[in-house]
């Protein structure tokens, strides 16, 4: 039901919430050529996360347009992150390593 739910909204889904939700824990998700490659990270110890709901409805599916015309305005830190997820995703996976480990 979910999948069929994301529909509505955008158009169509990635898949990484359904897959989040199925298997649970830490997920790397990426889709390159049109397929969907996914592993489950498993870590030494638990991450701490907290999810809140701001209210405000978004289309995720502009989210690489946004982060890219927001990175000018990101503090220095941030911006070795990248302008898109997936170079977040590569940039941040060696940083969860090195302090929660995992294999």
């Amino acid at each position: 039901m979910g999948w069929e739910g994301e529909f509505a909204y955008h158009g169509i889904p990635s898949g990484v919430d359904n897959t989040a939700s199925t298997y649970g824990g830490v997920i790397s998700y990426r889709i390159t050529s049109g397929e969907t490659h996914f592993e489950q990270i498993r870590l030494r110890e638990p991450v701490q996360v907290v999810l809140a709901n701001s209210g405000v409805t978004a289309d995720t599916s502009q989210l690489d347009a946004y982060v890219a015309r927001l990175e000018p305005c990101l503090p220095s830190g941030w911006k070795p992150f990248g302008s898109s997820p997936s170079k977040c995703r590569r940039r941040s996976r060696p940083l969860i390593w090195e302090r929660w480990g995992g294999s």
